[in-house]
């Protein structure tokens, strides 16, 4: 059901993902602060699923992209702190090149340097 809903056309169809991506992180956020095993983990992932279409569409706001490079940065982040480093890298790789990617178009921005900073500390 929310693979369609991801899928669906238009402005429309890219806020509702939006909206459900965020309420996946949330619900990731939260199962991860109360403990709940793995769940928190599928959370993330369902975040990400359905947010990258939405940040890899043609014309897509930088913002979007950036929130999905800080998703993947905290998806890591968690990652780091269960002692499952060899995922939380994969997930700062795939946050380091989106940043990588819009610091080709805007290699002045000195938030996204920055950023472009913190994930090759974490990657050393």
């Amino acid at each position: 059901m929310l693979r369609a809903r991801a899928g669906a056309g238009g402005e429309e169809g890219a806020d509702e993902a939006l909206s459900m991506a965020r309420l996946w992180r949330q619900t990731a956020l939260a199962r991860r602060r109360v403990g709940e095993s793995e769940d928190w983990a599928g959370a993330y992932n369902n975040a990400i699923r359905l947010m990258r279409p939405v940040a890899d569409a043609e014309g897509a706001a930088p913002e979007i992209k950036r929130e999905l490079s800080a998703l993947y940065l905290a998806y890591g982040d968690e990652l780091g702190r269960s002692n499952r480093r060899a995922q939380a890298q994969r997930q700062w790789r795939a946050a380091l090149a989106r940043v990588e990617a819009e610091l080709a178009v805007n290699s002045e921005d000195l938030q996204l340097n920055r950023e472009a900073a913190r994930l090759r500390a974490r990657l050393e």
